[in-house]
């Protein structure tokens, strides 16, 4: 119901009933020769004609005056009471919660997740903040699920911006393995080979365990493991490199990378084209291993590295 709205017209009609009052008690004297009666009609049809006159003509002329009036009685009338309720809560077994990221952890296996939780204490509180909320609403399984969410983001935020700073040698060992696991990704499953390199862009789900099997628990460890290198030592500041250069030669190599590709395929690694099959994929998986290749030969691979995962992180 508009309170608001009642209210003005209340307020209009009192006007007219004033009014339309005064107006009779005026022609009521006037037509002092007309009998009692006659007059008495007379006043109340004036009465309510300015009832009607004053709720047909008023508001629009009243309401600008009267809203911030109504407005603030409104919220003095709706202003929320405050009720004290003795609502037990159920406290947080701290141990408990501990013992489960701790098991979770042990289970990701994942040491370059770990390496930045150890430089960045304020996204570490973060993700500790997520899984005891995620424990108190399902227990282990829902920490685990919202812990492998959360390494997921932190790969995708973190992962460029370390490769950028990285050691020399860290850097270079590390996209060494990822070459690798894209080769044999390629040849066991290359589908699950795109996902992995661009299912953030085609929107996909990436399959874990699917990966897992197509390259084996001890690759994903060295890789993680050399990961994990480029992060702890990384450098806090970008090194300074020629950035040109690197822009130059970065376009020339990724220009060899269309030409393998093709016109009507290059989306499956720059658009988020999805491959049609099997073949697609293994198409867009070796044209990634080639590219990287392509830098590692390079004599400026370290500066086309690094200008490569600086303008990816976006």
């Amino acid at each position: 119901m508009d309170w608001g709205n009642i209210f003005i017209y209340m307020l209009c009609a009192g006007i007219g009933l004033v009014a339309g009052w005064i107006v009779g008690l005026v022609l009521k004297a006037a037509l002092f020769f007309a009998g009692e009666g006659v007059r008495r009609v007379i006043s109340v049809v004036i009465l309510l004609a300015g009832i009607g006159a004053a709720i047909w003509y008023l508001p629009e002329y009243v309401r600008p005056h009267a809203e911030p009036i109504i407005a603030d009685l409104l919220k003095e009338k709706q202003a929320p009471v405050s009720i004290e309720r003795n609502v037990e809560k159920k406290p947080v077994d701290t141990e408990a919660v501990a013992k489960a990221i701790e098991l979770a952890l042990q289970d990701l296996q994942d040491p370059f997740f770990e390496a930045v939780l150890a430089r960045e204490p304020n996204r570490a509180e973060t993700v500790k903040d997520r899984m005891v909320s995620a424990y108190g609403r399902g227990g282990q399984p829902a920490l685990v699920s919202e812990l492998q969410q959360a390494a997921q983001d932190t790969i995708n935020k973190s992962f460029p911006y370390y490769m950028a700073r990285g050691q020399e040698t860290d850097l270079l060992n590390a996209v060494r393995n990822i070459k690798l696991v894209i080769e044999v990704m390629s040849t066991n499953d290359p589908e699950t080979c795109h996902l992995w390199l661009y299912g953030s862009v085609t929107g996909k789900n990436f399959d874990f365990d699917k990966y897992i099997i197509a390259i084996g628990e001890d690759r994903h460890k060295d890789l993680q493991q050399n990961l994990a290198a480029v992060v702890r030592d990384a450098s806090d500041v970008l090194p300074e490199y020629d950035e040109m250069l690197a822009e130059q030669r970065l376009g020339e190599i990724s220009d060899q990378l269309i030409d393998r590709m093709g016109v009507e395929k290059v989306g499956l690694v720059t658009s988020g084209q999805e491959p049609e099959g099997p073949e697609d994929a293994r198409l867009a998986c070796d044209a990634t291993g080639e590219f990287f290749r392509y830098i590692l030969e390079d004599d400026l691979a370290i500066d086309i590295l690094r200008h490569r995962y600086l303008t990816s992180a976006g």
